[in-house]
């Protein structure tokens, strides 16, 4: 046992234990011995004050490697002000002979009248061909009686052992869809692994969180009711979106999704229109509907954040009446416009499209344990278009 400071690189004002077990990853006696030990040691400290003890989830991080592990550790403190967990991180490491476990201790000092905090981090190291022996060890690491969360980092490879491993002892699967390489073929497997699982393991997708706000705006401009009998003539939607790492374009995919899902505009067909860009034919009945996924360049600004959706524009077309509807992000920051015209009759508002980190993301989801209904279905016309 050593007392390291603050191994994880986290905030200043967070205290950390950390015991390096020289056991095997599948002691879990050993494991066990040890967070009790740093508990012990934890509650100790008088300079920290009262510490609480608690949790509500197991949360299961399955980075790619220690970087990324690394990098989580920050999030998974932030996440337990409101999620109190016991996280359990998955870390693959060709350079060991054996796996290995690391344990810390993260405490928060007590400020504003509140109990300090305490979370438990067991870090999981293996070589790809010990992961059974590991995942063994997770079955029973994880809290009795609560459930599992199973935070994806990366993106899954929902045809290999550690995903099919991870979703045998995971009550909810968490993605950023946002993240994977080409989610133009990712969506439809993850729309296979979903329908795999029988119900019996329910999934989110950041990249569909992320669009709530965009979907709140544009089922605004369909409130008053001379507007929403325009939803059964739309002719044109266009999807814009700003591509940073490549798989941005699943919020716009996703938003394709959602308004088809919802107006009950059937798939046809799929058509590059250039780099990262699609032509979608669809129908309403009878009545052909263009969707038209377009990518833009990102800006110079210095938001990072900024990515993803940009604009959305719909055209509709009824008995002669024209009416056009477009949502955009202006600049790098949250201030956003909306149009409404119909007929000539033009309506301009300021608007805000929030734009949430990824640990604001995380914090929402974790507050769930289903599979959202509409995601699902969303997901499904999506996996229409790209999976024949």
């Amino acid at each position: 046992m050593e007392d390291q400071g603050d191994p994880s690189g986290a905030d200043p004002d967070v205290g950390s234990l950390c015991l390096v077990s020289q056991v095997t990853a599948a002691d879990t006696r050993a494991i066990e011995a040890g967070l009790h030990e740093l508990w012990r040691l934890a509650e100790a400290g008088e300079i920290m004050g009262a510490l609480a003890r608690a949790a509500s989830m197991t949360l299961l991080v399955t980075p790619a490697d220690g970087t990324e592990a690394d990098e989580a550790i920050p999030m998974l403190d932030e996440l337990a002000d409101t999620h109190p967990h016991r996280a359990i991180l998955l870390v693959s490491d060709e350079g060991i002979d054996r796996p290995r476990a690391r344990l810390a201790g993260h405490v928060r000092r007590a400020e504003d009248g509140e109990a300090g905090r305490y979370w438990e981090e067991i870090r999981l190291v293996s070589p790809a061909p010990s992961l059974h022996q590991v995942m063994g060890a997770v079955a029973s690491l994880t809290l009795p009686n609560l459930p599992v969360q199973n935070w994806w980092t990366r993106e899954p490879r929902f045809d290999g052992d550690l995903y099919t491993y991870a979703a045998e002892v995971s009550d909810r699967i968490l993605v950023d869809s946002s993240r994977f390489a080409d989610p133009t073929a990712s969506l439809p497997r993850m729309e296979e692994a979903i329908d795999a699982a029988h119900g019996t393991v329910a999934f989110a997708d950041l990249s569909w969180t992320r669009l709530t706000p965009w979907r709140t705006r544009i089922a605004e401009f369909f409130d008053p009711p001379a507007h929403l009998a325009l939803l059964d003539s739309i002719e044109r939607v266009a999807v814009e979106y700003v591509a940073k790492e490549g798989g941005e374009v699943a919020q716009a995919l996703l938003l394709v999704g959602w308004l088809a899902s919802r107006l009950g505009w059937e798939p046809r067909a799929t058509q590059a229109a250039g780099p990262d860009a699609w032509d979608l034919q669809l129908v309403d009945g009878v009545r052909p509907v263009r969707v038209e996924v377009l990518s833009r360049e990102p800006s110079d600004g210095p938001n990072e954040e900024l990515r993803g959706l940009h604009a959305v524009t719909i055209e509709a077309l009824e008995h002669g009446r024209r009416a056009f509807y477009r949502v955009e992000r202006r600049g790098d920051g949250e201030e956003a416009r909306t149009v409404a015209d119909v007929d000539g009759a033009r309506l301009e508002n300021p608007a805000r499209l929030p734009i949430q980190r990824e640990v604001e993301l995380l914090r929402e989801e974790l507050g769930r344990f289903a599979t959202d209904a509409v995601y699902r279905q969303s997901l499904e016309v999506v996996s229409r278009f790209f999976n024949g």
